[in-house]
């Protein structure tokens, strides 16, 4: 199988960043980790405060949280291309060393 037919496909992408929406589980297919694991985190965090500590200031705090990650996932699939492209560069890069 040659390398360009390993590199991430754009309509996967997308299939993914629907399916996994905020979770941001589908930067791992782009290798893009520390991106998945911020976002991730961030919605681990809010569901211990919300179990730890529930109070108004709490549920403000998961509002601002989900909004926040919906404005990135947005954006992440408004630029969803670049990530692919950047992300096929990088495998191509790496399948030359």
């Amino acid at each position: 199988m040659q390398v360009a037919d390993r590199h991430p496909k754009l309509w996967i992408a997308y299939l993914l960043a629907l399916l996994s929406g905020q979770t941001g589980l589908y930067h791992l297919y782009l290798g893009r980790a520390g991106s998945a694991v911020i976002m991730t985190g961030a919605i681990i965090f809010v569901i211990a405060i919300s179990l730890a500590a529930p109070s108004q200031l709490t549920g403000l705090i998961v509002i601002v949280v989900f909004i926040a990650l919906t404005v990135i996932w947005i954006f992440d699939l408004v630029r969803m291309k670049g990530f692919v492209t950047s992300a096929h560069h990088a495998k191509l890069q790496k399948g030359s060393i």
